[in-house]
C-alpha cells in the first residue's frame, strides 16, 4: 500500500502516473506490501486484473492486484524509488524513495522492482 500522499495525473511515460503530493525525503518507505491482498488463480484473471497486478515469486499461480494507486506507476530507466536490500518472506519489499523527490514530481521504479515486469511491459 502507498505510505505517501500521491496524486494520480497524466504521465509523459505512459497513460497516468503516480505523482508525490508532497516533497518526499530519501529513505522513505513510499510503498509497502501489507496482507491482506487481492488473491486470484492467474489463469482466471481478466487482462484488467492482469495489467494492473503482479505474480507473487512465492506463489506463481496467483496474481497479487494492487488495492491502490500504485498500479498506476511507470517503470524509468532513472527510477526514484527503489527496494530496500531485504525482501520479506513473501518476496516483498517495501519501496523507498531513492532520492529527495520534489512535490509534484512522478515517482518511478525500476523494472528490477516489479519481478512480474517482464509479461507487464509485453502486454
Amino acid at each position: 500500500m502507498l505510505k505517501i500522499a500521491v496524486n494520480i495525473l497524466t504521465s509523459s511515460i505512459h497513460g497516468r502516473g503516480v505523482f508525490a503530493a508532497t516533497s518526499i525525503s530519501k529513505g522513505t518507505i513510499v510503498w509497502k506490501f501489507e496482507w491482506p491482498d487481492s488473491k486470484k488463480l492467474f489463469a482466471l484473471a481478466t487482462d484488467s486484473e492482469k495489467h494492473f497486478g503482479y505474480v507473487n515469486p512465492a506463489n506463481p499461480e496467483w496474481l497479487v492486484v494492487c488495492g491502490d494507486d500504485s498500479c498506476f506507476w511507470n517503470f524509468s530507466k532513472s527510477p526514484n524509488c527503489e527496494m530496500e536490500t531485504a525482501p520479506t518472506k513473501h518476496f516483498e519489499s517495501p519501496l523507498v524513495a531513492s532520492r529527495d523527490i520534489l512535490e509534484g514530481e512522478e515517482l518511478t521504479i525500476g523494472t528490477n522492482t516489479d519481478l512480474d515486469s517482464f509479461r507487464k511491459l509485453s502486454f
